[in-house]
């Protein structure tokens, strides 16, 4: 996890555990940052506009939900 704090700065939202092998890719943010900078104007804009909103959506969500309810 972490992809929207490679966008915003702002802490991990979310943390995740494999419960079986798994293959992963990694994404640094010099890389997305570039992906980014080459991307459309408008595109580049939505994904800091929906990651604002996603993040402001998951920080509501763990006002309801607490992780010691499993």
């Amino acid at each position: 996890m972490g992809e929207i704090a490679l966008i915003d700065d702002e802490p991990r939202s979310a943390t995740a555990i494999a419960e079986e092998d798994t293959v992963c890719s990694i994404i640094t943010k010099h890389d997305l940052n570039k992906a980014l900078d080459e991307a459309d104007l408008m595109a580049h804009s939505l994904v800091k506009v929906l990651t604002s909103r996603l993040r402001k959506i998951t920080e509501r969500g763990d006002l309801f939900f607490d992780d010691d309810d499993d």
